[in-house]
Order: C-alpha cells, then sequence, then structure tokens
C-alpha cells in the first residue's frame, strides 16, 4: 500500500475532529450570547412591569396590607405550629407589598443577574470542562484506532507473523513496540517531543476515564514521573488549563487542538519512517 493510501483514513480523521472542535466552540459561543442576550430582555421586561406598577400606585392598599403584617407581627404565639401559621400569612403579604410599591428596580436587576451568571458560570466552567474533556478521550481514542489499523496493514503488507494486539502491553505500548521490532521504525520516533507529549495526553486521558480528573497517581514522587511532571507542569500553562487539588480541568478546547497539532506531527514524523525503510529495503 501507497504511503499517503495507508494515512489517508488517519489524517482524515483528524480534519474532522477539527472541524467538530471549532463547531462545538462556535455553539458554545452562540449559546453565551443568547445567554446574555436573554438577560437583558427578562431585565427590560420586568422593569417595564414594574414601572406600570408605579404608575397605577395604591397607597390605600399598601396602608391595608401593612396594617395586616403589624397585626401577625404583634401577636404572641408560643407553639412551633402557630408561628409557622405567621410565617406563611406573613410571606405573600411581604411578597404583594413589594410588588405594590414598585421600589425594587435593583433588586429586579441582582435577581435576573445572578440567575444568568449561574448559566453562564455553568456553560464557562463546568459544561465547557466536561465537554473537552470527553472530546480528548475522543481525539485519544483516534489516535489509538488509526495506529493500530496502520499496523494491521502493515502487517498485510509486509507479510508479518503476528498482530500488533498479540504484543504485551497497553495499546499504544503495543504499537510502539510493534513499529520498531517488525517494521523498520526507529526507536528514536518514540522518545521524541511529539511521543511524549501524546504520552502524557494517554495518561491524562486514563485519569478522565478511569478515575473522574484525578492525577495524582502522576503526581507522587517517582523518578519515573519527572518527565510526565514536567508536561503536566507546562499544560497548566495552556490556556483553560488548570490543576487544582491533584485534578486537571480542561475548560477550553486549546489543549485538545494542540494534542491534534501534535498527532500530525507524529504521523509525519512515522511517515518519513516508513517512506526511509521501503527504500531501504
Amino acid at each position: 500500500m501507497q504511503i499517503n493510501k495507508l494515512f489517508a483514513k488517519p489524517e482524515a480523521a483528524l480534519t474532522v475532529l477539527s472541524n467538530y472542535l471549532a463547531q462545538q466552540n462556535r455553539i458554545i459561543e452562540s449559546q453565551l450570547i443568547e445567554i446574555n442576550q436573554s438577560e437583558k430582555t427578562a431585565i427590560q421586561e420586568a422593569l417595564a412591569k414594574n414601572s406600570d406598577i408605579e404608575r397605577n400606585y395604591n397607597p390605600e392598599k399598601i396602608d391595608e396590607i401593612k396594617r395586616k403584617i403589624d397585626e401577625i407581627t404583634q401577636t404572641q404565639e408560643d407553639s412551633s405550629e402557630n408561628q409557622l401559621q405567621n410565617i406563611l400569612k406573613l410571606s405573600p403579604l411581604y411578597a404583594e407589598l413589594m410588588r405594590l410599591e414598585g421600589d425594587y428596580d435593583n433588586d429586579i436587576q441582582a435577581q435576573y443577574i445572578n440567575i444568568y451568571n449561574e448559566q453562564r458560570s455553568y456553560l464557562q466552567g463546568e459544561f465547557s470542562s466536561i465537554q473537552n474533556n470527553s472530546n480528548l478521550v475522543l481525539v485519544y481514542s483516534q489516535l489509538e484506532i488509526s495506529l493500530k489499523e496502520i499496523c494491521g496493514e502493515l502487517k498485510k503488507e509486509l507479510n508479518l507473523p503476528i498482530y500488533v494486539g498479540e504484543l504485551k502491553g497497553d495499546d499504544m505500548q503495543s504499537v510502539s513496540k510493534y513499529l520498531t521490532k517488525f517494521c523498520g521504525v526507529s526507536g528514536n520516533l518514540f522518545s521524541s517531543s511529539d511521543w511524549k507529549f501524546l504520552d502524557t495526553m494517554r495518561k491524562v486521558r486514563n485519569s478522565i476515564v478511569h478515575n473522574a480528573n484525578d492525577i495524582s497517581f502522576l503526581l507522587r514522587e517517582d523518578v519515573k514521573l519527572v518527565e510526565t511532571q514536567n508536561y503536566l507542569l507546562e499544560m497548566n500553562n495552556i490556556d483553560g488549563v488548570t490543576i487544582r487539588e491533584s485534578k486537571i480541568f480542561i475548560t477550553s478546547s486549546t489543549l485538545v487542538e494542540q494534542t491534534i497539532e501534535k498527532i500530525k506531527s507524529f504521523y509525519f514524523s512515522l511517515r518519513m519512517e516508513l517512506a526511509k525503510h521501503r527504500r531501504n529495503k
């Protein structure tokens, strides 16, 4: 199989994933605009309603409600049951008094600002983290699938004695062993910065899938983890990535986009290695 054909599907998958991320970002932006507009409309409508109340100001009704409130609050009730009944009587009276007096413009704005701030906070925080965690898992899973498919094609082309799945280790360890031992790929490829970054993403992916974002197992004192910890330290400076209390939070697509670029770079290097091996045969 030609080298270009071997990488056609993996590279097409990356293009689709990149477009998918861009579309998701546009959806988030449009949702944020919609939340802001809804907030503005809700406040305007509430203030307009309050203005109508002010025009229909009824001091006699207000005085009547205030007298009822005074009567209830001045009544001494010893039992908890009676006190509860008084509270139930007072709540609608206070609400009606506020409505009739119509002097709570600031309260109206604060109420709606709080409601829509919660929506903005969830959209840009927890929701975005869940979304980008899922996207990182999706991108890395596609990498594993693509590399195993490449190994499968190479087995057929080179008439190799075993499948990549027969080697011990996780998927990525098996792939690296297979490509170096049977396909003529230099081991240097799997000590490159691209591969080390992708291996760190593998560990982050595992923490997301199996450990609820907890990466404490990667932060323990262990000389074997120093390199991974250096990558994590660099990741903590990436926009939208936060490591807090041994957990990783990804609230923007930046890290996922960087992972796609690293995969592209790795594919290019792997393509060169396979082409070199073919020329030397």
